[in-house]
């Protein structure tokens, strides 16, 4: 599988975890709403745009402030500490992609 194939489905995978863990959260539902219509429109492009991974990146910040801000005040908070480790999984794929492009 080329890197972008792969890129594309790890993003994907990623984004499918976060729609199972924020279901029943729904003041998340904005930003997985956002993420997921990005993550569409990398699956449908030939080739993963950088633009659209910039937006991407842009969007998971803003949804690791909330959830940080959050969490620093519910450390205990179980849900919040799988919301913040997926989070920074995220972060970690685009900051790879984008330098690796």
């Amino acid at each position: 599988m080329d890197p972008e194939s792969q890129y594309r489905k790890t993003l994907a995978g990623f984004c499918r975890e976060f729609a199972v863990t924020v279901f029943d959260w729904p003041e998340f539902g904005r930003e997985n709403a956002l993420m997921h219509e990005l993550v569409s429109e990398i699956m449908m492009s030939g080739i993963v745009e950088r633009a659209l991974v910039l937006k991407m990146g842009e969007a998971v910040a803003r949804y690791a402030a909330r959830v940080a801000a959050l969490y620093s005040r519910d450390p205990h908070n179980s849900f919040l500490g799988v919301l913040n480790q997926r989070i920074m999984n995220l972060q970690d794929l685009i900051r790879t992609h984008l330098a690796d492009s």
